[in-house]
């Protein structure tokens, strides 16, 4: 089953586009703390990069990865794997992202 955001990410990926960003007002300190804690919160298997993280996922019929590139004030989903991440995975990640920075303040 399809959803509007997924249909958004394939029609993305025809075009070449595979960075999806989101900005935050926090440091790179706090977010890489926030996307660990997604992360985890969501079930994704992690690993740290010298900036973020690569990340997979296999769960409900999805097999995909990402590499997250966290900086000051922002989060680069790059979803480059096959198949693609489904947006909606990635706006998953976004509300935990936010859930954590809301219990930092």
């Amino acid at each position: 089953c399809n959803t509007g955001t997924t249909e958004i990410g394939y029609d993305s990926a025809k075009k070449g586009e595979y960075v999806v960003s989101y900005t935050y007002v926090a440091s790179k300190t706090d977010l890489t703390k926030a996307v660990a804690y997604a992360l985890s919160a969501r079930k994704w298997n992690a690993s740290t990069s010298p900036n973020g993280f690569n990340a997979e996922i296999d769960r409900g019929g999805v097999s995909a990865k990402a590499k997250i590139t966290v900086s000051d004030n922002s989060v680069a989903f790059d979803t480059r794997g096959k198949p693609i991440v489904p947006y909606r995975y990635l706006d998953y990640l976004n509300k935990s992202i936010l859930e954590y920075l809301r219990g930092q303040r």
